[in-house]
């Protein structure tokens, strides 16, 4: 495979395996709490919404992976509070920004589900209409009170219609039809959704579906596709590059329009990350961190020392980051490229440790299987 179709390609797996986890098998029942040898040291959480750098995950036995799982809310610093019970093969998917609801998917009868867990009420609800035949659902409004659902357009390959709908099913509005669904990101207002066109370039629909404007590509790039809102206006975007060498670079837009801006154009390419470029860029308190696009699938998360980058103990083979949220970094871990899920970690900036939240030598005997931060990585 030539670079710029292994660039290509690593984009879109990137893009997939942040939306798209696991399946499942059955609904949820109720809640009950974890076995293992370590979980009567986790305090209780206090709240039943959780705030920015919490995370919902789904855990089971490791030794039986068809036992049913535990949804669980974990804080910032490892506090646990199980939430609800759901199928052996059950995933969370989006979490909505006021962290009330759950989004998660399963399987019932060979059939995909999509289902809303109320924190609050402890009750989940099975999302009807379109969400029933849906290549891709999650969450938009800031209450998580509506769903963004990307249809297939059947015998157009990778292409489709999104809509908005009510946790019930009913349609609110159609947006112009999308290239690739695992490219829509909703504004955190839930004003505006941006998804990627028919010609790989950002597209803006106002929440009622009119068309607002493009934003073109930048001068000499192509295959554009929203990463993280760093306000209810700008974002930041990876796009590849157009000509050889081949490699994508993080750029920052906004809404309002104006060139988009270039933000990794000062790091090294040649051999970082097998010189695919990045996909993303933070600023924190502690400075700035990138993320390099890895041809492992999840991307390998570095800080930025001027011009030169200083790697972290997050991304690339076997684990990956879900947020960056202040000095800290939550991410899973698991067993190289193709392993799933093991544990959930913190690591902390500040400090240049690493902490286990959930699962390994925590919940001993249990293993994460899908994970979701309320501020995740869009």
């Amino acid at each position: 495979m030539n670079t710029t179709r292994r660039l290509a390609a690593t984009l879109s797996t990137l893009a997939i395996a942040a939306s798209c986890p696991a399946l499942g098998t059955s609904g949820p029942a109720l809640a009950s709490p974890i076995s293992g040898a370590n979980v009567a040291r986790q305090p209780a959480v206090t709240t039943a919404t959780p705030g920015p750098g919490w995370t919902v995950i789904t855990m089971g036995p490791t030794a039986k992976p068809a036992a049913a799982q535990q949804m669980v809310l974990v804080s910032p610093t490892g506090k646990q509070q199980v939430v609800a019970r759901v199928s052996s093969r059950a995933a969370v998917v989006d979490v909505s920004n006021d962290g009330r609801r759950v989004l998660y998917v399963d399987v019932v009868n060979q059939k995909t589900v999509y289902r809303v867990f109320d924190l609050r009420t402890r009750r989940a609800s099975v999302v009807g209409g379109p969400a029933s035949d849906a290549a891709h659902v999650r969450f938009t409004q800031p209450s998580g009170t509506a769903l963004l659902v990307r249809t297939m357009d059947q015998g157009v390959p990778n292409t489709g219609w999104i809509k908005r709908t009510t946790l019930t099913g009913t349609v609110k509005a159609t947006y112009a039809r999308t290239a690739n669904a695992n490219y829509m990101s909703p504004s955190p207002d839930g004003l505006f959704l941006v998804s990627q066109n028919s010609r790989a370039q950002l597209q803006v629909n106002g929440n009622g579906g009119a068309f607002v404007r493009t934003l073109a590509n930048p001068a000499g790039y192509r295959m554009c596709s929203a990463q993280h809102w760093t306000s209810t206006r700008q974002f930041t975007a990876v796009c590849m590059s157009s000509r050889a060498p081949y490699s994508a670079q993080v750029f920052r837009y906004d809404l309002r329009g104006g060139k988009p801006v270039l933000l990794t154009g000062k790091l090294p390419i040649k051999g970082v990350a097998h010189e695919l470029g990045y996909q993303d860029l933070w600023g924190t308190p502690k400075g700035q961190v990138v993320a390099r696009v890895s041809g492992c699938g999840t991307p390998a998360l570095a800080r930025v020392n001027g011009t030169r980058l200083s790697s972290l103990p997050v991304g690339g083979q076997g684990s990956g980051a879900l947020a960056v949220t202040g000095t800290r970094i939550p991410y899973w871990t698991g067993d190289g490229c193709e392993g799933g899920m093991r544990d959930l970690r913190s690591h902390d900036l500040a400090t240049g440790r690493s902490t286990v939240l959930a699962g390994g030598t925590v919940n001993r005997g249990q293993q994460v299987r899908s994970a979701v931060a309320l501020d995740r990585m869009r």
